[in-house]
C-alpha cells in the first residue's frame, strides 16, 4: 500500500470521528425556552424564565433565559 493511500485513509477515519463527536454533542431537539419573565436581570431565578432586555430594565443588558436547572443562556 501507498504512503499517500495510507495518509488519505488515515485522514478520512479522523474526519468522520471529528464529524461522529460532533454531531453527538449537539441536542436532539431544540430547547423550549420558558415564557415567565424573570423577576430581575441579575442572571439567577428560583424557576425557569426569559428576561428580554429591550422590553425591561434600562433597555441596555443583554437579554437571557434560564431553564429549571438554573443554567443562564444569553440570547
Amino acid at each position: 500500500m501507498r504512503l499517500s493511500t495510507i495518509v488519505a485513509s488515515i485522514a478520512s477515519i479522523a474526519i468522520a470521528g471529528v464529524a461522529t463527536a460532533t454531531v453527538a454533542l449537539m441536542p436532539a431537539t431544540a430547547p423550549e425556552l420558558p415564557t415567565r419573565p424573570c423577576v430581575t436581570d441579575e442572571g439567577t431565578s428560583a424557576f425557569a424564565c426569559v428576561w428580554d432586555a429591550s422590553e425591561r430594565g434600562n433597555s441596555k443588558g443583554r437579554s437571557f433565559w434560564i431553564d429549571s436547572a438554573g443554567n443562564l443562556t444569553y440570547l
